[in-house]
């Protein structure tokens, strides 16, 4: 009967000392955007045609109709280059990576969420770059 007991006692400090502290991680969508910055708004701005702007968008509530874009750092990337950015929103830290092969054909992207040091979500891709009529690139 002690014996039951100080299991008892012992089972629940254990599922005591697992609990998060934390709030529960919000259901996110990430999605990722690579175009030529000649496309950009502000193409005028941009001194070097031949780069590229990269977004990632981390939005609540993803499929959604309606949704809140909760982060959305973006990145101008020069071909054979890699390129990090990091953006604080709310409690989490995203952190959004690209790297763009010399010939501009492919690109890697990583985003990173993090939330006090931990990482909560990641996402890869590994993207073939087309020209606009869904052709590779020909140099």
């Amino acid at each position: 009967m002690k014996r039951a007991a100080v299991l008892s006692v012992f089972a629940f400090l254990l599922f005591a000392s697992m609990r998060s502290t934390t709030d529960p991680v919000p259901v996110l969508g990430i999605e990722t955007e690579i175009k030529p910055s000649t496309l950009d708004e502000y193409m005028l701005l941009r001194a070097t045609p031949s780069t590229y702007t990269c977004r990632a968008l981390v939005r609540s509530v993803p499929g959604a109709a309606k949704y809140d874009v909760l982060a959305s750092p973006t990145l101008v990337v020069v071909p054979g280059k890699r390129e990090t950015v990091t953006q604080k929103v709310k409690d989490f830290d995203v952190r959004f990576t690209v790297a763009l092969s010399e010939k501009k054909d492919r690109a890697q992207t990583e985003v990173v969420l993090t939330r006090g040091g931990e990482v909560i979500l990641r996402q890869s891709s590994n993207v073939v770059l087309t020209t606009s009529a869904g052709l590779p690139r020909r140099e």
